[in-house]
């Protein structure tokens, strides 16, 4: 079994160089094979556990869109940040969870209104992410509130439940904007402190420049891939 592991610049053109697993690909099939109750995997059944506390947690909000944003503020403010020794990027790491918990938690909510997207894997349009930030994306929605706001004074009554729809869409876009910068800071805060007590030179650069990168980016528009 082989990957793409990286790309050698050739002239003009990039050539990738093959060969065995990643690195952290390895370091994933040591810890299945350490963890046979599959604690690590690369599905993630255990965002089941904090997606049901969200629901609990929000049950008080009956406009669903609005709930949906405060289910995802609820969730990345309250999942463990993980960052294993493998990781130079942020990412969600690997979670620690048992099989019990996940299904202990599906049955508290498996009653109630559930609020997911679907399971498809779905290409965002990551290059206004990258060139705006969240900072763009989030001037980009005040303006369509205040549009929607001046909308209401002047339309129809007919017209204003399609109205308040799309002012609840654009609110709930702004909780889950703000939730992505609430786990941003709180990963950048879980990699100063394991630079703080990292032994490793190596390792220690990496999570310093990994803080560094998260006081800028997702907020702000990306200067590079690092």
């Amino acid at each position: 079994m082989s990957f793409v592991c990286n790309l050698k610049r050739t002239g003009a053109s990039l050539e990738p160089e093959i060969y065995g697993l990643f690195p952290c690909a390895k370091e994933l099939i040591k810890s299945k094979i350490e963890n046979p109750d599959g604690v690590f995997s690369e599905y993630s059944p255990w965002i089941d556990i904090y997606r049901a506390d969200a629901i609990i947690a929000t049950e008080d909000e009956h406009n669903d869109l609005i709930r949906g944003g405060k289910v995802t503020m609820h969730i990345l403010s309250n999942i463990p940040v993980v960052i294993n020794k493998w990781d130079k990027f942020a990412t969600y790491g690997l979670i620690p969870y048992k099989m019990d918990d996940v299904k202990a938690a599906n049955s508290k909510v498996q009653n109630m209104p559930q609020i997911q997207a679907s399971f498809a894997h779905i290409a965002l349009n990551y290059r206004t992410l990258i060139d705006k930030g969240i900072k763009g994306l989030l001037s980009e929605v005040d303006n369509k509130i205040i549009e929607i706001e001046r909308d209401l004074k002047t339309s129809r009554i007919a017209e204003n439940e399609v109205t308040n729809r799309k002012f609840d869409f654009y609110e709930s876009v702004k909780l889950s904007l703000n939730a992505v910068l609430t786990y941003a800071e709180r990963y950048k805060l879980e990699a100063i402190k394991q630079a703080t007590s990292e032994q490793d030179k190596t390792r220690k650069q990496e999570l310093n420049r990994l803080a560094q990168t998260l006081e800028k980016v997702p907020y702000l528009p990306a200067g590079s891939f690092l």
